[in-house]
């Protein structure tokens, strides 16, 4: 299985407003959070926070240019001095700042068709970690099935859910309505992840 038979598609994104799209990238943050650097964790809420304000006034500032630098900056270092230890585990923590740091340039974006492109590739970045732990022998797959499309397979299908959740839901202006859309790794959690 490849990559075009997970990913959504524009036509996915279709009834999704500006909001919508932008609680989507916001969700696809969320999802990837456990692989944080260590000591990011403020920066991180800023940045979270940051998205929030935007898609609750529509408001971009020049502190967005600065919060994606410093997250990808944060990113890169983490993956540099953890993939000595444990490459894999570092290159999660890349593709978790840059999933934040490309939802916080999409805040910028005003053209509906350019907006949804960003939006795919916040969802590519954030579907990526359960592919890259599939390929670290990190996943636990049921008997039978290969671990990188059962990981890919399932966050996939957890993002779908939540741009149909989005849909049926006019008012997306707070983390708490974000976060308790529903559990973000639906039932019981990330079990496909052995980490």
């Amino acid at each position: 299985m490849n990559l075009k038979a997970w990913a959504i598609k524009l036509r996915d994104l279709k009834q999704l407003s500006r909001t919508g799209l932008l609680s989507l990238g916001y969700r696809c943050a969320l999802r990837v959070e456990p692989w944080i650097p260590p000591d990011s964790a403020a920066l991180w809420n800023r940045g979270l926070e940051y998205v929030v304000k935007s898609i609750r006034s529509g408001v971009n500032d020049s502190s967005a240019g600065q919060l994606t630098r410093q997250l990808s900056d944060c990113g890169a270092i983490a993956c540099n001095e953890t993939s000595r230890i444990d490459e894999t585990l570092g290159r999660c923590m890349n593709y978790a700042t840059l999933t934040l740091a490309l939802t916080i340039d999409a805040t910028s974006i005003k053209e509906d068709k350019e907006l949804k492109k960003v939006i795919i590739d916040i969802a590519k970045h954030s579907a990526s970690i359960p592919a890259i732990l599939g390929h670290a022998n990190r996943v636990v797959a049921p008997t039978g099935e290969d671990p990188v499309d059962h990981a890919s397979i399932s966050v996939w299908d957890l993002i779908r859910a939540d741009i149909q959740r989005i849909e049926k839901i006019s008012d997306m202006s707070s983390i708490k309505d974000l976060r308790d859309l529903r559990d973000i790794w639906a039932d019981g959690g990330f079990e496909w992840c052995s980490q």
